[in-house]
Parts: C-alpha cells; structure tokens; sequence
C-alpha cells in the first residue's frame, strides 16, 4: 500500500507499507488471562479504562468514545480464555475504515518492538493473528492481526446473530 500526504509549499511524504514475513514491527504489548497479545502500533490510537457502567455481553459491547457510538470486542471473549474478568478491564481503541472499534484487554503493559514470525503451515492462517513473536521473558506470544480480528469477530456475531446492525470493518491487505 502506498500513502502520499502533501501540503503546498510543505512538502510531500510517501508511506510504503510492505507485507510482513519477517519483520520489527512496533506494538503495544497487552495482556489477557495472564498471556501476552501484541497489537500493531499502526492500528492503536490510545489506552482507556473500561467505564463501569458498560456492560459485555457474548465479549461485545457499546461505549461512547468522543461523542460517537464505539463496538467493543472482549480479546478474552474472542480467544475464548477463562472467563474472570479483569478487576479494572482496559479499552484499546484502533482505528478501522469506518471509525473506531475498542478492544477491552485485562491490562496494557506498554509499548514493544517484536520480531514478527509467521505460525507455519501447520497452523495455517488462524484468523485475527498475524503470527507470533518471543517475549523479553522468552515466552510465545500472539501478534494480532487488528482489522482481520475485527473482521472475524463481526462475522462471527453475525452469523450468531443475523440481526447484527454493525458495519464490517475490511481488513488493509
């Protein structure tokens, strides 16, 4: 993908965005259920704390965001991990084609370079992961890939639910 920005008398400034095989890439590391996801930096605009009042209901939920009706999407819901929430949940906002979507996590670490692997052809493409990384602590952790995950996620409610009024996030390829 090719991005220009331009400005007269600024200057211009090109963006090439090359598919990932093995790559650095910037992340914002996040946990869930005690495991380590990582989140593409180019997708994540800010880290806020789950307001109480909203309610997750199948690991999906609504919250105002800046005046504006914002989807949420439960990580522990959509990986299907045990079902304690997190005492003060975390909601990181990413930026999709038609808006914002918030992925509520259990905790925000902080921001992290990961060396990007594919899983190999015996997993396959497992949807909404990009591939893995190792962590500091030399444990596996999953690079999540945000728009197919959002993607999925959205599919997968409605086809559980075929009157699901959300609109489909497409995945940047």
């Amino acid at each position: 993908r090719i991005e220009v920005q331009s400005a007269p008398g600024v200057g211009s400034t090109f963006t090439l965005r090359l598919p990932v095989s093995l790559a650095i890439i910037d992340c914002l590391e996040v946990h869930c259920a005690g495991e380590a996801y990582y989140l593409h930096l180019d997708y994540v605009e800010e880290c806020l704390e789950l307001p109480p009042t909203v309610v997750l209901k199948n690991g999906r939920g609504v919250m105002e965001h800046r005046n504006v009706a914002m989807p949420l999407l439960s990580l522990r819901h959509f990986f299907e991990l045990e079902t304690d929430e997190a005492a003060c949940p975390h909601v990181v906002t990413v930026r999709r084609e038609n808006g914002r979507a918030g992925i509520v996590v259990d905790a925000v670490i902080g921001r992290k370079q990961a060396v990007l692997k594919h899983l190999g052809r015996a997993l396959g493409k497992v949807d909404g992961v990009l591939g893995g990384t190792v962590t500091e602590a030399g444990d596996m952790a999953l690079v999540l890939d945000v728009p197919g995950l959002l993607q999925c996620a959205l599919l997968t409610a409605q086809a559980n639910n075929p009157s699901e009024k959300y609109h489909a996030p497409r995945a940047h390829r």
